[in-house]
């Protein structure tokens, strides 16, 4: 969903199976931290059970929660639940033998005591489905102390595992706090030459009335106060209640993720609801290449009042990116962001970059040390004959694509729809058809992989992408968010990544290590990056954030 930078808090691996995750020592937290984060790579014991989440121990009817989701039938589905003793955060888990489900779950601005804290998703059941969730906690404005995730029947298998973690505040960039409401709420400060960016929000606008469509209301992006109006420049897929599944592809230069609960009309049905929302902003300060965000927002304010999706949004400009500005839709009819909307933009480990094109990148004797591992991409395909080149993720240098299942949620500018046995595939990647070969504009992913080193486990890869296409007369370009099953339990010791013409000239391709806990005691948790470069990187100079990585080819 995100790719760091993170902390470790703890990690929990279950010996037998048992009933629940509890998180109730918070006293490792930083004090400055200010986003939670966790990651589940889970099986049930029995059945199909619903994974759940309860916070600070409150079994009352606090809690309201959102999903679409992407079903192995070929199906998008969508639903707004309110006033349940618990959030769901993903569906119908599998209890196969060595089929481990899961994801990653954010909770911004979990130490305020003055607003309710809302929960954003993304979940992949490994093979059975991938869904993003949102939950809106309303029991009481009290700063996040417990997390609890048990299931809506029997146990988590032995295996399972949770890992506690916070955005680390070491790599802060810019921060962003409102004590009152404001037209403009921004970011700027960071270095003029950085790797991508990483965005955490907690949001909302005093808007005050409704949507046509009966929907809450939105805000918008703008990059570097460039506040023109640009067509074909987002795309998003999302659900809001009560309108339901819809999805844009023209928005121009103001885009509706995440969307936002109305303000403080007498009416309002949800006060103190705020959304939690994520993204990745990739190569800000590339110079050369349009700037390219993704991300995922949601709440849910009431069971008639809710929101969940994913987005992309591109600059169409090559200038480095200085600054980031949040505005409250109909702003220049007085709507703001609200006070007590806080934002953090995070600096990601300095990379190598590798600018020439190559046929495939493959990175080998990655070390069953670590955690998680994680793809990092900005890629474009060097083929003039294509504009949306299929990406596969290779692990191990298994290229049987039977081997491989997929389920992914896409919106390409005319459907949002489901599609499913696509095998390794993982992305669309912009090529130089339709008059795109002198065109800057690429497309960017992140491919995780949580537990990648057990050998008692399919391997379960889940993340999203979308395409660069800033051209009025391309409306199908592509975002999607995927979950794929590698269908062997060996550990992963390389992970490649292909494009069917080859990668253009400025493709970048990283690969990210997250480090346990113990290890990272002293000097941080965080993910490890290094751009893979052609024909071969030599670590002896690479320093110690390339010790989990031995060898490195083209």
């Amino acid at each position: 969903m995100i790719p760091g930078p993170f902390k470790a808090i703890t990690t929990t691996e279950l010996t037998s199976d048992a009933s629940s995750f509890s998180f109730t020592d918070f006293s490792s937290v930083p004090a400055t931290a200010k986003h939670l984060v966790f990651m589940l790579n889970v099986r049930a014991s029995t059945g199909t059970p619903d994974v759940r989440i309860r916070l600070n121990n409150d079994t009352t009817s606090s809690y309201f929660y959102a999903d679409l989701k992407g079903k192995n039938t070929g199906t998008l589905t969508a639903s707004a639940t309110g006033s349940a003793s618990f959030g769901r955060i993903l569906s119908e888990l599998s209890s196969s033998a060595s089929t481990f489900g899961g994801g990653m779950l954010v909770i911004p601005n979990h130490t305020n005591t003055s607003y309710y804290k809302s929960t954003i998703a993304l979940m992949g059941n490994n093979n059975e489905a991938v869904e993003l969730t949102t939950c809106t906690f309303k029991g009481s404005t009290a700063a996040i102390s417990r997390v609890d995730f048990f299931l809506s029947s029997g146990n988590f298998a032995s295996g399972s595992v949770a890992i506690f973690a916070v955005m680390d505040e070491s790599y802060i960039a810019s921060t962003s706090s409102l004590s009152g409401d404001t037209n403009i709420m921004g970011h700027s400060g960071w270095s003029a030459t950085v790797d991508d960016l990483v965005e955490v929000s907690y949001l909302r606008t005093n808007h005050a009335i409704y949507n046509a469509d009966g929907g809450p209301q939105s805000h918008s992006y703008h990059f570097n106060q460039d506040y023109s109006y640009t067509a074909n420049n987002s795309q998003l897929i999302n659900y809001t209640n009560p309108s339901g599944t819809f999805i844009y592809g023209t928005q121009g230069f103001w885009f509706t993720t995440p969307r936002w609960v109305p303000g403080n009309a007498a009416s309002n049905p949800v006060p103190l609801t705020y959304a939690a929302h994520v993204s990745t902003i990739h190569r800000p300060t590339n110079g050369s290449k349009l700037v390219l965000m993704r991300g995922y927002g949601g709440y849910a304010g009431a069971s008639n009042v809710a929101y969940v999706g994913s987005y992309s949004l591109v600059w169409p400009s090559t200038t480095n990116l200085t600054s980031v500005q949040f505005r409250g839709a109909y702003y220049d009819q007085g709507v703001n962001m609200m006070t007590g909307s806080y934002s953090s933009i995070y600096y990601l480990p300095k990379t190598r970059v590798h600018n020439s094109a190559s046929s495939g990148f493959t990175a080998s004797g990655i070390s069953n040390s670590n955690e998680v591992i994680s793809s990092h991409l900005f890629l474009r395909d060097a083929s003039a004959s294509t504009l949306a080149a299929v990406g596969r993720v290779v692990l191990n240098s298994d290229s049987t694509a039977s081997n491989y299942s997929s389920i992914k949620m896409e919106a390409d500018g005319t459907v949002a729809q489901v599609q499913t046995g696509h095998q390794n595939y993982f992305m669309r990647c912009t090529g130089g058809a339709s008059g795109m070969s002198s065109k800057p504009d690429f497309s960017g992913g992140v491919a995780t992989v949580i537990k990648y080193a057990k050998t008692d486990r399919y391997k379960h890869i889940f993340g999203g992408s979308a395409q660069s296409i800033v051209d009025e007369s391309i409306t199908n370009y592509r975002l999607e968010v995927v979950s794929t099953k590698w269908s062997n339990t060996a550990a992963i010791t390389s992970k490649a990544f292909t494009l069917d013409g080859g990668f253009a000239s400025g493709s970048v391709y990283q690969i990210e290590a997250l480090e346990p806990p113990a290890a990272a005691a002293t000097s941080g948790f965080f993910f490890r990056f290094m751009s893979i470069a052609a024909p071969t990187v030599g670590l002896a100079a690479a320093s110690s954030y390339l010790s989990w990585l031995t060898s490195v080819s083209a």
